[in-house]
């Protein structure tokens, strides 16, 4: 996709990522985190953890308990129209 690999291009560019091809067959290409990278996903994971304990605070275990059993009720629902559409 296009749109994925300007966005690796960016990160790459800034020293986030790095490609390496693998030895095997030169047609695969793996996408790896730098060391800056994986220090700054570490940043934005403590951030994310953050806002989400904020974002969910207020629910109760039995609300948290059902809101993810909805959840998955929707991510198996979303998977099984993405097989049939193939």
């Amino acid at each position: 996709n296009g749109n994925v690999t300007g966005v690796i291009d960016r990160l790459e560019k800034s020293g986030l990522v790095e490609r390496n091809r693998a030895e095997h067959d030169r047609r695969i290409l793996y996408i790896q985190l730098t060391k800056e990278g994986r220090s700054r996903f570490s940043q934005m994971a403590k951030h994310h953890k953050r806002w989400l304990a904020e974002l969910f605070g207020d629910i109760s275990e039995k609300e948290m308990s059902r809101l993810q059993s909805l959840l998955l009720k929707v991510r198996q629902s979303a998977s099984a129209g993405a097989a049939s559409s193939q």
